[in-house]
């Protein structure tokens, strides 16, 4: 034995030895948080391709059920986020058993494994096995790079940065969410709806091992093409974990296997609503103003629609469409909505999203076509907001171009009724008496009007628009159209149709209270519309419900509109082509979708009570207070104070009344033969043509058989001129003839004191 050293000696030996080993591990711990602190304050370039992930969202309906799964590009790419507490609880276990087994004791890079690499590498001239971490392979997620050993030390680096920026579960998460699975699917959650048509945290382990090692490489390992490869390797991960021998493990994966979905299935997507997904997919990301978008990680988007209600509304727009044939309508849209907070409930803009031949894929809900009589009811509020009452007379009279009708507007029926009712005229859908009473809100105001109740299409329409618009002479959307009637539904004022639940818009104030429920109680009285579609149409209900229906000329575009207590909505039926229908269909087919709907899904409640008005008695024909000597009364809704003045068209004694038409009236009678007296006064007013009239000359016509009619009204004598060539010089009322010509042309009629004008056009 040698010497043995004294025993304070030997204290002091390994003293030393301590107070050196403590000064080495403090100088590895500086160097080690100097590294850190080094690489922490660096620059980090994943920093913006990490705030530049993004996630498919999934779409759900007001109730949870999924409508959508979106993917994240053009290419189809579906990645799924699911945070680390919903995993399963094998999942993290078999991920790094897999892939990174000391995970949680390395900085990022392992260096254990780096040194069995590059041994390997050495012995054999290749690599034999990877060094990656599950920090490495984020890194490399973040960033491709070149495979080269300059690339791979860029990897290394970048690796150990981003674990000074994210904690170990983090970083973890990330990996599952983002690795790449093969079939255009990334991360474990996309994955197990693919391959299993599962959620990843119904998964058990062996099918959570099958996907483990998919990212090894997704060709090699692909559980549908390579089985028995994707097999062994799963069976060697599950084999690791506690609880697994290799030969449990082989029995586990060899089910796992069996519970693949059939490949040609593709993975469980749900398809529900596509054109709503796409516009609220639009919504969120592009239209200004929309709601804030949504969390990066955030890829549920609950939705306001009911999925029952919609696969409704997609079955009842199929099957009109095929009973429609003979017609040629070759297709529909829909659109419904909770009236009292504007909540989207069905949206389809289609009879069939996936025919394309039949352009199945265009959205007919924001597509803009005529819409008939349906901007109506907005015609007459606006009125009403002037003055009028539904008592107010509107004249239904004929405009004559020489003997012929030629202009519209006409009446469906071809046939004109006097003076009429407010209430009559927009009950019965009259086209006439709309020309009139748009004359007397002027273009202008009523345009402005329709803009602010949503109708944005019309802003660049403005300046093209004319006394049409009364009839639809406008394209507007199905989706502005509902929108806008959920201002009439109760006291005039209306949340703006919302999509996201539990994000409803801001109510705004459209109408006077009134002027709400004028409206409102004229469109859902079926007595007072029976003078056009009778006391059994397809707009009859069992219960309340407001509705409008509309046709565009030619019926190419056939309109329903209509609210209950707790359902509005509208369907449009014709083509996206604009081909023009066979014969004339309608608007009772989508009246009829709308009937069942509303039959079905609404609550049968009354409407609102109405609001702002009260009763008053009046002469059926003059609109006026009902007199003694007037033989036909009526009650009638008119606003509180704005009760009309006693009527003075009927006259002679009560056992002999006479009734004295205003002199407009004599262009209808003369039609009918009817033999009325006229009242000596009357305002000067050119009545026919209407202001804006558009006319088309016939070459291959006799010139004199193309003659306008015009006729005019006033007290005592007045002359008439046309671009300082005088037409008549006379007592009124007088009706003139002149020879169409070209141009745009301006008539005057004055008596001395006043002045009207009126401009037409011949093309």
């Amino acid at each position: 034995m040698g010497p043995r050293l004294p025993p304070a000696a030997s204290r002091r030996s390994a003293s030393s030895a301590a107070k050196l080993a403590a000064k080495l591990a403090a100088l590895l711990l500086l160097i080690a948080a100097v590294t850190w602190g080094v690489l922490r304050l660096a620059p980090w370039a994943g920093s913006q391709a990490l705030e530049t992930v993004r996630f498919s969202r999934v779409f759900l309906d007001r109730t949870g059920a999924e409508l959508a799964l979106r993917p994240v590009n053009e290419e189809g790419l579906r990645r799924l986020f699911v945070e680390r507490e919903s995993f399963p609880a094998d999942l993290e276990h078999i991920v790094l058993a897999s892939e990174d087994r000391r995970f949680f004791l390395h900085p990022g890079v392992d260096p254990l494994a780096l040194l069995r690499a590059g041994y390997q590498y050495l012995q054999h001239g290749e690599a034999v096995s990877g060094a990656s971490t599950v920090t490495m392979q984020l890194s490399g997620l973040l960033h491709r790079r070149p495979r080269t050993p300059a690339g791979k030390i860029a990897e290394i680096v970048d690796a150990l940065q981003l674990e000074t920026r994210l904690r170990k579960p983090a970083i973890l998460e990330l990996y599952v969410n983002l690795v790449p699975m093969g079939s255009n699917v990334e991360g474990f959650p996309a994955a197990a709806r693919l391959y299993f048509g599962r959620d990843l945290v119904d998964l058990h382990a062996a099918q959570l091992a099958l996907l483990a090692v998919v990212p090894r490489s997704p060709s090699r390992y692909d559980p549908w093409r390579n089985p028995d490869a994707a097999g062994r390797a799963a069976t060697r991960v599950l084999a690791r974990l506690p609880g697994f021998d290799e030969q449990a493990a082989q029995g586990a994966i060899d089910e796992a296997l069996l519970s693949l979905l059939d490949p040609a299935r593709g993975g469980v997507w749900p398809f529900e609503a596509p054109h709503f997904v796409e516009f609220v997919s639009r919504q969120l990301q592009e239209e200004p103003g929309a709601p804030p978008q949504l969390p990066r990680r955030a890829n549920l988007v609950r939705t306001t629609l009911d999925l029952g209600l919609q696969r409704r509304l997609e079955r009842l727009l199929a099957s009109s469409v095929g009973l429609t044939q003979e017609f040629r309508i070759g297709n529909a849209a829909g659109l419904l909505a909770d009236p009292r907070t504007g909540e989207i409930l069905a949206y389809a803009g289609s009879a069939d999203f996936r025919d394309v031949e039949g352009s199945g894929q265009v959205d007919g809900v924001q597509m803009r076509r005529q819409p008939g009589s349906t901007l109506k009811p907005f015609l007459y509020a606006e009125a009403f907001e002037l003055g009028l009452t539904p008592a107010t007379i509107v004249p239904d009279i004929p405009l004559e171009f020489g003997s012929e009708q030629i202009y519209i507007p006409a009446n469906f029926n071809d046939q004109y009724h006097g003076p009429l009712r407010i209430r009559e005229a927009l009950a019965a859908s009259l086209n006439v008496p709309a020309v009139y009473t748009l004359q007397r809100v002027s273009v202008a105001r009523f345009t402005h009007r329709l803009i602010d109740l949503g109708f944005t299409s019309l802003v660049e329409q403005q300046g093209r628009l004319g006394v049409s618009l009364a009839l639809g002479g406008a394209d507007v959307s199905l989706y502005e159209l509902v929108q806008g009637y959920l201002s009439l539904y109760s006291d005039g004022s209306s949340a703006p149709l919302s999509w996201l639940h539990g994000r409803p818009g801001r109510p705004v104030e459209h109408w006077d209270p009134a002027t709400a429920s004028l409206v409102r109680d004229i469109i859902s009285s079926n007595v007072d519309r029976a003078m056009t579609f009778g006391l059994h149409s397809a707009l009859r209900y069992d219960f309340p419900v407001a509705i409008k229906t509309g046709t565009s000329n030619q019926f190419n575009n056939i309109w329903a509109i209509a609210f209950s207590a707790d359902l509005a909505g509208g369907v449009w039926m014709g083509n996206f082509g604009g081909q023009t229908v066979i014969g004339a269909p309608g608007a009772s087919f989508p009246a009829r979708v709308l009937r069942e709907l509303i039959r079905d899904f609404s609550t049968a409640a009354p409407l609102p009570a109405i609001q702002g008005v009260e009763e008053v008695r009046v002469c059926a024909t003059s609109g006026m207070l009902a007199t003694d000597r007037c033989t036909n009364v009526v009650t009638e809704y008119v606003p509180f104070g704005a009760a009309p003045p006693a009527c003075d068209w009927h006259a002679g004694g009560l056992s002999n009344p006479v009734v004295r038409y205003p002199q407009e009236y004599r262009l209808w009678a003369d039609r009918y033969g009817y033999r009325l007296d006229y009242q000596a006064q009357a305002p000067l007013r050119i009545i026919s043509p209407v202001e804006d009239a558009v006319f088309y000359y016939d070459a291959s016509a006799p010139p004199a058989s193309q003659q306008v009619r015009i006729f005019v009204t006033g007290t005592g004598a007045a002359e008439l001129s046309l671009e300082n060539r005088r037409l008549f010089i006379g007592d009124l009322p007088a009706s003139v003839f002149w020879p169409l010509e070209r141009g745009m042309h301006l008539f005057r009629l004055h008596d001395g004191e006043q002045e009207v004008v009126r401009r037409i056009e011949v093309r």
